[in-house]
């Protein structure tokens, strides 16, 4: 019988393979406003760069555990 334990390694990974397709896309969507709106009034603009800010700051954490998944990864060999 196979273990349905899985490697914390790969969940994060996926995790933020994922929200980097997310991040993409609410860029893409964030320059088209930005060539197509008056930034300064646009409610729509600023929301998503509110959201998008926030998704970067959700994607450094995710980034740094990842990382600290690494390390203790490479002590544990």
């Amino acid at each position: 019988m196979l273990s349905t334990s899985t490697d914390p390694f790969d969940v994060a990974r996926d995790e933020v393979e994922a929200l980097i397709r997310k991040v993409r896309s609410m860029h893409k969507e964030w320059q088209k406003l930005l060539q197509s709106e008056n930034t300064a009034e646009s409610r729509k603009f600023q929301d998503l760069q509110k959201e998008l800010a926030a998704e970067l700051s959700i994607l450094s954490g995710d980034l740094a555990e990842v990382g600290q998944l690494v390390i203790l990864g490479t002590l544990a060999l």
